[in-house]
């Protein structure tokens, strides 16, 4: 082979080489870039945050709201509906949250939820359709016998346990909403109060799924409960309990899925 030709092959060589490695690179920098851009949106994105809240209420008959001021007239929970009681949710970024919705799922299901009866035999919960039980265990509904001190009857009510899903279509950056709590939660939160050696403090996953600036999906899970450690029962002569304790949180993680680039 000549000189020339040599050289030729070598250079063509080289060149290909370096063709691969600029290929490479590219394809490594068109990596990272994406990888940047995910991350950029990842930290530029709204992000909605509940706050504790603090609880202080009166728990006249088991079936009954909790108060959101001392004032507030009695409430009692006679079909399927959310509390009045909300918690804050705030928008601590500086970016637009859009197609908000929020819902609550009982921990544990069917299963957190047992047939019960108080040592006074004026609180029980029971489970007529059995199948409902077996088939659903996220979405249920249970029977709750109550005594009515003040009126002296025993009250039956049909408690229904599903994920109460609302919307909020859109949350502004630093704006506040409110989110209600479902009344399951509630009526189990106050057998709860009611007798915390038998029955099992009840607690929500909550749900928070929106939209950023790129359409992008943002999902967000909390627990909420009642705070045990600040939980203040006084019971009252006049047939009530009066409540005093926060309604805590608990994050559990964040999900957000790129549906367009």
């Amino acid at each position: 082979m000549s000189t020339g030709v040599w050289i030729d092959s070598a250079a063509a060589i080289a060149a290909a080489v370096a063709a691969f490695y600029a290929g490479r690179s590219a394809k490594i920098s068109s990596k990272q870039l994406s990888e940047q851009n995910l991350q950029n949106r990842k930290l530029n994105r709204p992000r909605l945050v509940p706050y504790n809240v603090q609880l202080k209420t009166k728990v006249p008959f088991i079936h009954s709201d909790w108060q959101t001021q001392p004032d507030d007239n009695l409430k009692l929970f006679v079909s399927p509906s959310m509390s009045r009681f909300s918690i804050p949710l705030l928008n601590v970024s500086s970016y637009l949250a859009i197609n908000v919705s929020y819902s609550f799922k009982l921990e544990g299901g069917v299963d957190s939820v047992q047939p019960y009866s108080n040592s006074d035999n004026n609180i029980a919960i029971s489970f007529p359709d059995s199948s409902i039980r077996q088939i659903q265990p996220d979405s249920f509904s249970f029977k709750l016998t109550s005594m009515n001190d003040l009126a002296f009857l025993r009250q039956n009510i049909n408690v229904i346990v599903d994920s109460c899903t609302n919307y909020l279509s859109i949350v502004e950056p630093n704006q506040t909403e409110k989110v209600f709590l479902p009344h399951y939660f509630i009526i189990l939160n106050n057998i709860f109060f009611d007798d915390q050696e038998k029955f099992p403090r009840p607690t929500l996953i909550l749900s928070l799924k929106y939209r950023d600036q790129y359409n992008n999906k943002i999902e967000d899970l909390y627990r909420v409960r009642v705070s045990k450690k600040q939980l203040q029962i006084i019971r009252s002569s006049m047939d009530y309990d009066y409540i005093e304790s926060w309604i805590e949180f608990e994050f559990i993680k964040t999900s957000y899925v790129i549906t367009n680039e």
